[in-house]
């Protein structure tokens, strides 16, 4: 990806593996996407009807080395 404004989907097994997975990154978390930093959120924690392992991560403009 060559320019920042990217949303993409991960679905892990689970609750658990979805949200080691936020925070083991050096994500933002949040409630909105769209940011200037990278953040993470799992969207079946907001009572959302998707899958619990559902992870939202939009992508932004920091250099890459401080994620």
């Amino acid at each position: 990806m060559l320019r920042f404004g990217t949303i993409i989907g991960v679905i892990f097994a689970g609750k658990e593996q979805a949200e080691r997975f936020i925070n083991d990154c050096n994500f933002h978390s949040c409630n909105k996407l769209g940011s200037v930093y990278t953040s993470a959120e799992r969207r079946a924690c907001w009572g959302d009807k998707v899958k619990d392992g559902l992870v939202r991560v939009s992508i932004g403009s920091e250099p890459a080395e401080i994620l």
